[in-house]
């Protein structure tokens, strides 16, 4: 990550080591609000929100390789199989945090 170099003084070392905590930190709040925002957006189907998120929405396809979904992105980070595993734990609140404590637990 970061390149010290060998005759480093030990106030360099704190400093590097308080910027890689601090971009941790930063990396595990992203982590959190992304997963409450997708509890909140699976839990509340009639908002349009919900409808844009499971493709409701018509629109043009564009060409091209298709992007990586948000939605994609959570269910791989959850270590779910499908969309509908995912639906399901959201829908209970209690499970949904504690799987999302589990999931970004910050590492010491």
């Amino acid at each position: 990550m970061f390149v010290v170099p060998e005759r480093a003084d030990p106030g360099h070392l704190d400093e590097c080591k308080t910027l890689q905590n601090s971009l941790i930190k930063e990396i595990h709040v992203a982590f959190q609000r992304r997963w409450r925002l997708i509890g909140h957006t699976l839990r509340h189907e009639e908002q349009l929100h919900h409808r844009i998120l499971e493709g409701q929405i018509e629109a043009k396809i564009g060409r091209g390789r298709p992007r990586t979904t948000r939605i994609k992105k959570v269910i791989k980070d959850a270590g779910l199989r499908t969309y509908r595993e995912l639906k399901r734990t959201a829908t209970n609140r209690e499970e949904w945090r504690e799987y999302g404590r589990m999931l970004y637990k910050p590492q010491p």
